[in-house]
């Protein structure tokens, strides 16, 4: 299972990109929002996790779908491997 750090820097990239596709300012993107151009940096910085109700408000404004959001988020996990969990086992016996 990814870390939660993996999935905030994998939406943050999306988000980014599909800006940059969407030909918009990150000043343009906050005020369709209603919000702080400093929230979109956190956004896109991955300091800031994206939540579905970000996703949902975003993606119109992006030109695509909450869906297609999610799944190119998807498809981006896909290509990034897991952690590797070492656990050591003791025996008590």
């Amino acid at each position: 299972m990814h870390s939660d750090a993996i999935l905030k820097q994998i939406a943050a990239t999306i988000l980014r990109r599909s800006r940059i596709s969407a030909k918009l300012k990150r000043e343009a993107l906050a005020a369709s929002l209603n919000i702080s151009k400093s929230a979109i940096d956190k956004m896109e910085q991955g300091v800031y996790h994206i939540k579905l109700t970000d996703i949902i408000r975003l993606a119109p404004i992006l030109n695509m779908s909450a869906a297609e959001f999610v799944a190119q988020i998807e498809a981006e996990l896909k290509k990034t491997p897991p952690p590797q969990h070492t656990e050591t086992l003791s025996s008590n016996g």
